[in-house]
C-alpha cells in the first residue's frame, strides 16, 4: 500500500469509527466493538477499491453518504487522502 493509500485508510477508519461510535450510543456499546473490528478489515479493500477496483463509483457513492447524510463534504476535506482518493471518482458522475 503507497503512503497515500495508507494514509487513505487511516482516515476511512476514523471517520467511519466516529460513524461507529455514534451508533453505538444509540444501538448499545456491544456493538461498537463489531463495527470497529469490521471497520479495520474493511478500511484497506475500501481504498484499494476506490484506486482500482470494480466499483469505484459504488464505494464512493456509499462512503459518501454514510460520512455526509445531510450535506456535501466541505472543501477542506476534499483535500484529504480520503476526498483526493474520492474525488476523480465524484467528478466524473458530475
Amino acid at each position: 500500500m503507497t503512503d497515500r493509500a495508507d494514509a487513505a485508510r487511516a482516515q476511512l477508519a476514523d471517520e467511519l469509527g466516529a460513524v461507529a461510535t455514534a451508533l453505538s450510543a444509540i444501538l448499545g456499546t456491544d456493538i461498537h466493538a463489531i463495527l470497529t473490528q469490521r471497520i479495520a478489515e474493511r478500511a484497506g479493500w475500501l481504498v484499494a477499491e476506490l484506486e482500482s477496483g470494480a466499483l469505484p463509483d459504488e464505494i464512493a457513492t456509499d462512503l459518501l453518504a454514510v460520512l455526509w447524510p445531510h450535506s456535501d463534504p466541505d472543501l477542506e476535506w476534499w483535500r484529504t487522502p480520503l476526498g483526493l482518493l474520492v474525488a476523480p471518482t465524484w467528478m466524473a458522475r458530475l
